[in-house]
């Protein structure tokens, strides 16, 4: 999350964050560096609003960029209106945090009922699902993820053109362990 507010450091961006445990995690890192950039649902929106927060942001100021930051759960409520963007020309940059579960559930199942039954996903390749959309999808791991900033960097660039979805593997994490 550092380093995405590192890459865009002082830009005028317009901040989309999903509810769920990777974008609340922007809360802590990401700051906006003027008014009204700041779109964050935090428990008054329902899993996968953000693509229809994010639409509006860039609706509401085109010539800025929108970033829109969910985890892989909720991107998979959203993907499909990478429709919408792409034909109507509004280009976005979206960062997927990806751990393979809907973490901040499958904490809360764990502990309460000692099983994370049915909280557990695939590594879905979300940066492929866009580009028949026409949009551009960066896959991070290991392998490269010492190039995220390079990669975020690309991505800001390239939203001029085209929504990007940038998907990061990222490890699990107890943040939020006790927040029931």
């Amino acid at each position: 999350m550092a380093k995405i507010e590192l890459s865009q450091k002082d830009k005028d961006i317009v901040w989309v964050l999903e509810t769920g445990d990777f974008a609340d995690l922007g809360i802590y890192f990401i700051k906006p560096h003027h008014p009204l950039r700041w779109v964050n649902s935090a428990n008054f929106g329902a899993v996968g609003c953000s693509i229809g927060y994010a639409i509006g942001a860039k609706m509401a100021y085109p010539e800025k960029e929108v970033w829109m930051i969910c985890g892989d759960g909720s991107c998979g409520y959203t993907l499909m209106d990478y429709d919408t963007l792409m034909r109507h020309n509004l280009n976005i940059v979206t960062v997927v945090g990806n751990d393979g579960r809907w973490g901040e559930v499958c904490r809360k199942q764990i502990a309460i009922f000692g099983t994370d039954y049915s909280c557990t996903l695939e590594f879905t390749k979300y940066e492929e699902v866009v580009k028949p959309f026409g949009g551009i999808g960066y896959y991070v791991d290991e392998t490269n993820g010492s190039n995220l900033v390079d990669i975020l960097k690309s991505a800001s660039t390239q939203s001029r053109e085209h929504s990007v979805l940038v998907n990061v593997l990222i490890g699990l994490t107890d943040l939020r362990t006790g927040d029931l």
